[in-house]
């Protein structure tokens, strides 16, 4: 390429960075920014209120203390399972592959799904506690669906896959080499701990540092499962003041905990996770683990197993017939039609931001890139939705207040990191030779979207508006407090129904949710292979 067309080509992506960079940060951080910056100057004034309720005393501190301690159990619980999952996965069998194209299922189920279904099978005079008290045992054993290993269970099931994605995405990136320089001092399965397992703790440590921030700020398990945590303090809060910056300032000590927990998980990382090294690699198989170590792949195994098979199979059997089905599409047809308009809207936008953010940081993915994407994860819902209102409240913008409008910037606030690991996994094997090549002067502007970018790019683009539209389906923590009055959401519904024990109906409405979610999945499956074909 000559010099000034690269330098003007050089100039161009610099443009799509910073412009990329920039949609990012509006969408996932300004409203916080402002909301946190009037809390800034509130509290350099001696506003009382904006410092009310910044440093936790008595009830507070123990809620905090119940969110670091649930967090904890979370992380654990998660990194134990998912890692064990991502080594098993790393074998070459036929369930291998089938479950490694699958295996993010249970992270696309929303967590109150998993919450509806230990309600379901562990509550009083229930399946778990109904077969053990059928059993000749020396004590009397009962379950119950309250309480904090219930919330802890609940939120294991729904976000351990993340660790799998981070710790499969370590092993990708371990150099081939020192796979064959092992394999020609030991050929037994003293490889994976000694070489495999030091190389992917990284990732490990990563993954376990984004299940502890997302289950730390978590708000919809912890109100169902009746576990008081610190993020009910800012919903108090605001209900009781209805003061979005005293709101802020009671939610400081959280964001502080999860930004520092964030960074911290986030330092072993010395590049991007999502950053594969080229060349085959021969990983221990499972058959040459210890019997103990293989019984715990297949523990596992079996976990996932349960946390994709399980809310299906419960909710199908307390939805009775198809009837009632019919029945929840006919009642909640207008909250069904917006769920899904407001998610695809969410899923295009998010494209639109998260696909040029990735292409752009493509061979700039560092460390500091990869924590400074995540850093919205350390948000509590409630509090997107509190700095949204603050912002959108107003007289001059009523005319994007009570429309839909706001619901789908609270989902791109919330999503919007998601977005961009999809996206960030999906553009790594793109040859930026061949982006270079897409701007030489030869090539048309439509010959170079429709030739070139647009094959390149389908995959990753369908695969994240699928996440997001997946993820923004089961919304509830920020919708609960932004969405207009009269223009609620499926999760929502299911929500508010919880309360007045519509089994039936909530198992209709929560059935709809996840197929939603399937169809999606199946297009997006269909389409991602049949784009593959003509590729080939």
């Amino acid at each position: 390429m000559p010099l000034r067309k690269r330098t003007a080509w050089l100039s161009s992506l610099t443009c799509r960075r910073r412009t990329a960079i920039a949609a990012y940060f509006v969408f996932a951080l300004l409203p916080l920014t402002v909301l946190g910056g009037q809390w800034l100057v509130s509290a350099l004034t001696g506003d009382g209120a904006a410092l009310a309720q910044v440093l936790p005393g008595g009830r507070s501190l123990g809620l905090l203390w119940n969110s670091l301690t649930l967090a904890t159990a979370v992380a654990l619980l998660s990194t134990t399972i998912g890692t064990g999952l991502a080594l098993w996965l790393s074998g070459e069998g036929r369930i291998q592959r089938l479950v490694g194209a699958i295996y993010l299922i249970p992270l696309l189920m929303p967590p109150y799904v998993h919450a509806l279904e230990w309600m379901a099978v562990a509550g009083r005079r229930q399946f778990l506690d109904s077969l053990f008290r059928s059993l000749p045992l020396p004590g009397s054993v009962s379950f119950s669906a309250y309480g904090f290993w219930p919330a802890a269970l609940v939120l294991t099931l729904s976000l351990f896959p993340i660790v799998t994605l981070l710790v499969r995405r370590g092993l990708e990136a371990i150099q081939p080499e020192l796979l064959e320089a092992g394999w020609l001092v030991d050929t037994s399965w003293r490889i994976g701990y000694r070489i495999v397992i030091p190389l992917v703790l990284p990732s490990v440590i990563a993954g376990a540092g984004l299940v502890f921030v997302l289950s730390f700020v978590e708000y919809g398990v912890p109100s169902l499962l009746q576990y008081n945590v610190y993020i009910m303090e800012t919903y108090a809060s605001f209900s009781l003041y209805f003061n979005p910056v005293r709101a802020f300032g009671a939610t400081l000590p959280l964001m502080a905990v999860a930004t520092l927990i964030l960074a911290l998980s986030q330092a072993p990382l010395r590049n991007s996770p999502l950053r594969p090294q080229p060349g085959p690699r021969t990983f221990p198989a499972v058959g040459q683990w210890p019997a103990p170590a293989r019984a715990f792949l297949v523990l596992c195994l079996s976990v996932w197993t349960l946390a994709v098979a399980v809310p299906v199979i419960v909710l199908v059997a307390r939805l009775g017939s198809v009837s009632v089905l019919a029945r929840a599409v006919s009642t909640a047809s207008d909250e069904l039609v917006r769920t899904l308009v407001v998610a695809a809207v969410t899923g295009l936008v998010a494209t639109m931001v998260a696909v040029p953010l990735a292409s752009a940081l493509m061979q700039r993915m560092t460390r500091a890139w990869w924590l400074a994407l995540a850093l919205p994860l350390a948000i509590p819902a409630p509090l997107t939705g509190i700095a949204l209102i603050h912002i959108w409240n107003r007289p001059i913008l009523d005319w994007g207040y009570g429309t839909l409008l706001i619901l789908v910037l609270a989902h791109l606030a919330r999503f919007l990191p998601f977005a961009a690991f999809a996206a960030s996994s999906g553009v790594r094997n793109v040859d930026p030779l061949l982006l270079e090549a897409a701007a030489l002067p030869d090539v048309g502007l439509r010959r170079r979207l429709t030739g070139i970018l647009l094959p390149m790019f389908a995959p990753t683009i369908i695969t994240t508006w699928m996440v997001t539209f997946v993820l923004s389906l089961g919304e509830l923590g920020a919708s609960l407090l932004i969405s207009p009055a009269g223009q609620a959401t499926l999760p929502m519904m299911v929500y508010n129904l919880l309360h007045y024990g519509a089994t039936d109906m909530v198992s209709a409405l929560a059935l709809l949710i996840l197929l939603s979610a399937g169809v999606a999945c199946v297009g997006v499956l269909l389409m991602h292979r049949r784009i593959a074909g003509r590729l080939q």
